[in-house]
């Protein structure tokens, strides 16, 4: 059943009349929304749908159709021309649409009626991505670059040379010799997925407007009166259709003028082609919107256009359209719906993740109620509230996400502030600034308690870098937790009391829950450094872990300097760290997130730490001394190079100070090499390092 089908069936002529009025209103004030101020309030999807109806309102009752029907009129008849008008050779038409792909039947029947050609007369269709942008016209003269102007009404438009001359890929002058004395090229201007995403990003370090989409970043950038604004932005132009051509230039078919549009160094559309049937068409068209989310740009269907130019003579015009071209559009992926709640979910890394709780709408065939909101930067910079309207778009046709507000709440919302404390264990919420994007994020820091990080806790606890449980896969964590006999990694030295219940598991046999009980057994005796590395303190990764036990030497020891809350500063010094971050976070770790009972735990449950033990090695030269490595090495990894000097007892340091003893220089080396020069500090190059290396035993 169509959409209207029940309101052409019961609606009266006087609720015809109104609605019709209704409509004929709601249009013009979404058009002058969309193109005069770019700022929609509905969906392209939802805009469609509101015209599809006025039409079939209108085809049932043709004498209540109003003179000033959009119906009639191309884009923006309510265009307030900042820019001079520019009155169009020919007409720049819009496309009717279709929505089924019985309407592709349809199409081509009308076409064979309208040229009276048999019902089994191929004809070739040239199709090609609908690009979701503006559209422009392109007046060459002599080949060069004499005007630029949007579509405006279809019949007028408004100049915008002078911004359509920063366009990066629009040339100025066209290529070869093969050129029409006058041609007007058309076809749409568009921003690419990555560089808008990198414009909405400055825009909102700046604090300027956040667009929803970049259709509405293009069209607020082509009406920017100033064209050293638009030379900021990331415009770009695909080619795909003309009006006027001087009568002396003679264009076969859309093919050859496609081919043409790259010999003059347009650029066109990408994977455009001809198809000569039906079949061909439809599976085009899905494959397409299989293909979308990877394209990098934005696309809302695709354009079918009769081949030969003859027939697209012949066949002519309707109203407002071509009669031998046809959009046919996409499920909507972008729709608007409410905003009725900010939910808090934890991740399996303690990050807190704001999701948006929506009034269930449909969106590019499936029911969307819930969306992501990233972070807080991210809620802020587009001031987003519940009760607000909100665009929701499935990005990549996937992932929901809300891209701006499209309505304001009356009255409004208050804003959306993080909790304190976690929703899941009540743990401490830590403020995360990331060095890279400055985002804020928040994090549970109470990783060992709280049941939304365990499964990741005990993955980190038993992988390769740290303890090494090699027969404790993703699966059998998962599992153990579900079934309450693990909540900690501490449980798995417990795991043998519950031998009985796990070989009659099903999925495993006794031999494989036999093999996984060995293997933790035997690795109840841990290095230092591997243990300090599987407790997952933030920062605390596998080299710190190793300069820690290299330097306590002893779990006792480092422990004793935590609860004395003096950790590090000796040890700070000797390796000249200068992010102090992590030290708070281990003492929080022990201190505020009952790391001390952990220990405790593991002691009960029969794991030993092994002291970390500097091996002996004959004729060591590198032995209690403070190592810098600079420059590029050639023959090992510098990660190698660190363990090796590590385990001949030396100290690796960062920056090179009087405390330095050695340098180890690799090429490119700089600032480094020169102040140990400076300092006198000897230096050593990579093949003496590999020559000393291969000459010692350890």
């Amino acid at each position: 059943m169509d959409l209207f089908d029940f309101a052409e069936n019961t609606i009266t002529e006087k609720q015809a009349k109104d609605r019709i009025k209704q409509l004929v209103d709601e249009i013009y004030y979404h058009k002058d929304l969309y193109y005069n101020k770019s700022e929609p309030v509905i969906s392209d999807f939802e805009y469609d749908n509101l015209e599809k109806e006025l039409i079939s309102l209108e085809t049932q009752f043709p004498h209540l159709k109003l003179k000033n029907s959009p119906s009639d009129a191309v884009g923006s008849s309510t265009i307030k021309n900042t820019f001079e008008p520019v009155e169009h050779k020919i007409k720049m038409l819009s496309l009717s649409n279709m929505f089924k792909d019985e309407d592709v039947s349809d199409f081509f029947k009308r076409i064979r009626n309208y040229l009276n050609l048999p019902d089994i007369q191929q004809i070739d269709i040239f199709a090609e991505y609908k690009i979701d942008g503006i559209s422009c016209n392109l007046r060459y003269v002599d080949g060069k670059l004499l005007q630029a102007s949007t579509r405006g009404d279809g019949q007028t438009g408004e100049d915008i040379t002078l911004n359509a001359k920063t366009i990066k890929n629009v040339p100025h002058e066209l290529k070869g010799s093969n050129i029409p004395k006058i041609i007007d090229i058309r076809g749409e201007i568009f921003m690419y997925d990555d560089e808008f995403d990198k414009m909405n990003d400055q825009q909102a370090k700046v604090g300027g407007k956040i667009f929803a989409n970049s259709r509405n970043a293009t069209s607020g950038s082509v009406r920017q009166q100033d064209p050293a604004v638009v030379a900021t932005r990331p415009l770009s132009f695909f080619a795909y259709s003309m009006g006027e051509l001087s009568s002396e230039f003679t264009i076969k078919s859309q093919e050859e003028y496609h081919n043409l549009l790259i010999e003059w160094g347009m650029t066109t559309i990408p994977n455009s082609k001809i198809v000569k049937s039906e079949e061909e068409l439809l599976e085009f068209y899905r494959k397409t919107i299989e293909d979308r989310p990877n394209l990098g740009f934005a696309i809302d269907g695709m354009v079918y256009k009769v081949n030969e130019i003859d027939l697209q003579k012949r066949l002519g015009f309707i109203s407002k359209s071509p009669r031998w071209a046809i959009a046919h559009k996409f499920p909507a992926i972008e729709k608007t719906t409410t905003l009725e709640a900010i939910d808090i979910q934890v991740g399996r890394t303690g990050t807190l993740t704001p999701v948006a709780r929506l009034t269930p709408v449909e969106v590019g065939g499936v029911v969307v109620s819930n969306a992501t909101l990233h972070n807080i930067d991210y809620i802020n910079e587009r001031d987003l509230r519940v009760g607000d309207n909100v665009f929701v778009v499935r990005a990549g046709d996937v992932i929901p996400k809300v891209t701006a507000v499209a309505a304001k709440a009356e009255p409004r919302g208050e804003k959306f502030e993080f909790p304190k404390t976690c929703p899941v264990c009540n743990g401490e919420v830590e403020e995360v600034i990331n060095q890279d994007s400055s985002n804020t994020s928040y994090q549970c820091t109470n990783s060992w308690e709280c049941k939304a990080q365990l499964e990741a806790t005990i993955k980190h606890f038993v992988s390769k870098d740290n303890v090494d449980i090699d027969s404790v896969g993703e699966s059998f964590i998962k599992l153990m937790l579900e079934l309450g006999y693990i909540k900690n990694p501490v449980d798995l030295y417990n795991l043998h009391t519950h031998r009985d219940e796990l070989i009659a598991l099903e999925g495993y046999k006794e031999k494989s829950i036999d093999n996984i009980l060995i293997a933790i057994k035997e690795k109840k005796q841990i290095p230092l450094d591997r243990f300090i590395a599987s407790l997952g303190i933030k920062l605390v990764g596998k080299e710190t872990a190793a300069e820690l036990a290299q330097f306590y030497l002893s779990l006792n020891r480092f422990i004793k300097c935590v609860e004395n809350k003096d950790i590090l500063s000796d040890f700070q010094s000797a390796n000249n760290k200068q992010n102090k971050k992590y030290v708070e976070n281990i003492i929080h770790f022990f201190i505020k997130d009952h790391g001390l009972q952990v220990i405790e735990s593991f002691k009960q449950a029969g794991v030993e730490i092994l002291d970390f033990e500097v091996k002996e090695v004959l004729e060591n030269p590198f032995k209690d001394k403070v190592i810098v490595l600079t420059g590029t090495l050639q023959t090992v990894k510098r990660a190698e190079a660190k363990d090796y000097l590590k385990l001949c007892g030396a100290k690796v340091g960062s920056a090179v100070s009087s405390k330095t003893d050695l340098v180890i220089a690799g090429l490119s080396a700089g600032s480094k090499l020169k102040k140990a020069e400076e300092l006198n500090i000897e230096v050593i190059d990579e093949d003496t390092f590999i020559k000393i290396k291969n000459s010692i035993e350890i």
